[in-house]
């Protein structure tokens, strides 16, 4: 598992390649290319040993080389424990290197499987120590193989050595690529993170510029008409007893400027529509269904008339209860399939979620915050809100608002 990833970004040094990164802190790795790593070195560990064990020629040096690779599975497991990167790597590396160099003095007739551990550690040199360390222990790996395989093939040995002259180094090239791919990734890491931060502090700016400007014009406009309206209905009071008409004429203008602060108040509404909105409660619907699908992993299906005339004063409540209802379905449901649908019928706009999760027994379970934040929005809108559920037997919302009704 990949250890968690402390941001650098650019206060934390210079450049990249100026970082103290590459012999400081091993670069973390993804957790694709750390369980690779890892499948791949069980594997050549499991494989080698089998080949060197077969090749022994008394059971002393058989019982002594399973436990020395023994020894190197466990110096593994435990210098990582877990992570992607191991806490001592130098260490690691010297004792995991003197096991094969123990093996490779063991009077074996496959003696090269032991040497190609070797080869494993070649490429963890160069990606937890760097290229500079990495580059000494490579050379160490080429003299001990070499040394091995002189022993083993006499001067026929030297073409094995040749080989691994050019293997050795390769291997190695391999441990820099996967550490400059690890180093990349933190980067592009770091630099999202700072991104949303960014877009995070513009989203606030954006939001109190927005609320001081809609300050400013609900002052100028329908602060001024209430105030308007207000004067005339005192002027009204004070006439009603001896000049009736005047008493009217006022109540006239009072009633024109309540209507132009109605108005403008619509004007103001409308512009605090939520963005994502826009296109209408269908889009967004779908854009919501879409998203959670992809977070969660559980298909939706999703049936949406396009021609459902929803009030807009009932868009955002619709759009919270589908929110709310998906999450409980996420958190609770266990489902593997979720239905939504948005419909008209009866004088009535109707929003569905349905799930076949577990479901739950509703006069033992205790209604939660959701399900009251649902309530209340619905039956705000003089509508209702239906909740049908049984153990095993999934859970379904229906959210009923009337679909039509006066601008508020």
């Amino acid at each position: 598992m990949t250890p968690p990833h402390t941001p650098s970004g650019p206060a934390a040094g210079s450049g990249a390649g100026e970082r103290a990164g590459w012999t400081d802190l091993p670069p973390p790795l993804d957790r694709r290319i750390a369980f690779a790593l890892d499948t791949s070195s069980w594997v050549v560990l499991v494989v080698m040993s089998v080949l060197g064990l077969w090749g022994l020629r008394d059971t002393g040096s058989m019982v002594l080389a399973g436990a020395l690779c023994l020894v190197y599975g466990l110096l593994d497991a435990v210098g990582r424990r877990h992570a992607a990167v191991p806490r001592y790597p130098s260490l690691l590396m010297a004792l995991q290197t003197l096991v094969v160099a123990i093996l490779l003095a063991l009077p074996s007739d496959y003696r090269d499987a032991f040497a190609f551990l070797l080869v494993m550690l070649s490429i963890r040199c160069v990606l937890f120590l760097g290229p500079r360390a990495g580059a000494a222990w490579i050379a160490l790996f080429w003299l001990l193989s070499s040394a091995a395989a002189l022993w083993e093939y006499g001067l026929s040995g030297l073409v094995v050595a040749g080989f691994n002259l050019g293997v050795y180094p390769l291997c190695g090239m391999v441990g820099y690529a996967l550490a400059a791919l690890a180093r990349s990734t933190a980067e592009r890491a770091d630099a999202l993170a700072e991104l949303q931060l960014a877009q995070a502090r513009l989203r606030r700016v954006a939001v109190d510029e927005e609320r001081r400007r809609l300050g400013r014009d609900l002052h100028d406009s329908v602060k001024q008409q209430v105030f308007a309206t207000t004067m005339q209905i005192g002027a009204a009071r004070a006439l009603l007893a001896d000049r009736p008409e005047r008493a009217s004429e006022a109540l006239d203008r009072a009633e024109q400027a309540a209507r132009r602060a109605g108005t403008e108040l619509n004007t103001v509404i409308h512009e605090l529509r939520s963005a994502e909105l826009d296109g209408g409660v269908p889009l967004a619907l779908q854009r919501l269904t879409d998203s959670w699908a992809q977070e969660t992993g559980t298909p939706v299906r999703v049936g949406l008339a396009e021609t459902v005339q929803v009030p807009e004063q009932a868009e955002h409540a619709l759009l919270r209860v589908a929110e709310e209802a998906l999450s409980n379905v996420a958190r609770h449901a266990g489902a593997r399939q979720v239905e939504v649908s948005l419909a008209e019928a009866g004088g009535e706009v109707v929003l569905t979620i349905a799930d076949d999760g577990r479901g739950y027994d509703p006069g033992r379970a205790r209604t939660g915050v959701g399900v009251s934040s649902m309530q209340e929005r619905v039956t705000a809108l003089d509508g209702r809100l239906d909740v049908h559920t049984a153990p095993g037997g999934g859970t379904t919302v229906r959210a009923r608002v009337p679909s039509r009704g006066e601008e508020t």
